[in-house]
């Protein structure tokens, strides 16, 4: 049986969420990222485990009845509460920032008016050529 234990604390213990097939996605996920983030999520455990609560919602939030989530930067690893004193990792994954997103939308409008711009160009050359052939 794999080791799901993420960390052992005074408080709480942080469990990895196991899958039937035997996967851990949460444990997967973070094994994935870079170490900083590694250290950074692994510090929230410490600080859940040990203290039983993070005061700072950029770091740990309640999201959704019944489900939290560990936050650092851009990656979220949600999560529950169970009794006994547990609390399971379910998975992770990053969020994208509202200012791509706003960078995104705002490119491809200026792309549209681009293209509207342009487009009025083109159509107005076109007349005054078909105005030339009609003299």
């Amino acid at each position: 049986m794999p080791d799901n234990v993420a960390y052992r604390g005074q408080k709480f213990t942080i469990y990895f969420a196991i899958r039937q097939n035997g996967s851990m996605p949460a444990s997967e996920f973070l094994a994935s990222q870079e170490f900083r983030w590694q250290a950074r999520i692994h510090h929230l455990f410490k600080i859940i485990g040990d203290i039983g609560f993070i005061c700072n919602d950029e770091q740990f939030k309640k999201f959704e009845e019944p489900f939290y989530e560990f936050k650092a930067f851009q990656i979220r690893m949600p999560c529950y509460f169970r009794d006994g004193g547990c609390v399971v990792v379910t998975h992770g994954f990053i969020k994208k920032k509202r200012v791509q997103l706003r960078n995104k939308k705002q490119s491809e409008l200026e792309a549209s008016n681009w293209n509207t711009i342009n487009g009025h160009q083109e159509n107005r050359q076109r007349e005054s050529a078909n105005n030339e052939h009609h003299i």
